[in-house]
């Protein structure tokens, strides 16, 4: 009989969207302007049809405009598959600036201080990744952890020196 040795008591170091501390930050509410199941939590968004009402994926880093991280406020349920799906039109909280944490294209390996950047087509839009082709006014604060990272989006008044 085989017994169980070894044991992971650590706690994950982030979850996408989540908020990072208690720093000043900005967040706005959108509706999701996306099929149900395409939007999740630590995502990066930009405009959608109607301007400053909705919000989407990207599919195109010339014509796409930023609005920020969907934020995980705990208030989406698991469905029957234990996945959280965010119901088209759904309203929802998108970080403008602040720090929170992003989730990650699958070979992503952001490093402290490297700019941030987006990834503004194919399957992994929206997914943030220090080589994407999307720039994001911001930077990453620290290495990949289970796809998660921490990211800092500048106040639209802050200008990096």
């Amino acid at each position: 009989m085989s017994v169980q040795t070894t044991y992971s008591w650590a706690v994950p170091f982030g979850m996408p969207g989540a908020i990072a501390d208690n720093t000043e930050y900005a967040g706005v509410t959108f509706l999701n302007g996306e099929e149900t199941g395409k939007l999740f939590c630590g995502l990066g968004v930009v405009q959608g049809e109607t301007p400053g009402v909705d919000v989407k994926i990207p599919t195109s880093a010339d014509t796409a405009k930023f609005e920020g991280v969907v934020i995980n406020d705990y208030h989406y349920e698991l469905d029957m598959d234990g996945k959280v799906r965010i119901p088209k039109g759904r309203p929802m909280a998108v970080l403008r600036w602040g720090k929170i944490y992003v989730a990650l294209a699958k070979e992503a390996q952001p490093k402290y201080g490297d700019p941030l950047k987006m990834k503004a087509t194919g399957e992994e839009a929206g997914y943030f990744d220090p080589s994407g082709d999307m720039a994001v006014n911001g930077r990453f604060l620290s290495g990949p952890d289970n796809g998660v990272a921490l990211a800092e989006i500048f106040n639209p008044g802050f200008v990096q020196s």
